[in-house]
């Protein structure tokens, strides 16, 4: 019974990364419509079950890699308001404190999402 619920714990937070993977890939291709979607959706999907293949297969430093690859995925995902705004063109000499106090909860997200999707691997092979 522990082996499923953690196996849903996973799906599920590999389902709350695919967006924002979805759309850092899409917002970057070169590819139109079909082929756009096609390409993010496969790299998003990859990205996110390699992490748990890796720690499946026993390579945890590759997990680690991925998991790392995802967060900083999730901070371009959470902040893109933020540099498109232009660093430290508003407010000089505070810009990184606005930065700080508008964006610590993202940031946040960002790593955990990713970890857990690694935590949960690791529990999963572990039962």
């Amino acid at each position: 019974m522990k082996y499923y619920f953690f196996i849903g714990l996973a799906a599920f937070t590999i389902l709350s990364q695919v967006p924002h993977a979805y759309y850092v890939f899409s917002s970057f291709s070169r590819l139109k419509d079909n082929a756009r979607a096609l390409q993010a959706s496969s790299f998003c999907i990859i990205l996110s079950l390699g992490i748990f293949g890796f720690v499946w297969i026993d390579k945890p430093m590759l997990a680690l890699f991925g998991a790392v690859l995802e967060m900083v995925i999730n901070i371009y995902y959470y902040t893109t308001e933020f540099w498109n705004d232009g660093f430290g063109k508003k407010h000089r000499g505070r810009s990184i404190g606005r930065f700080w106090r508008q964006n610590w909860i993202k940031l946040l997200i960002s790593v955990v999402i990713p970890m857990f999707i690694y935590i949960f691997s690791e529990i999963i092979v572990s039962l």
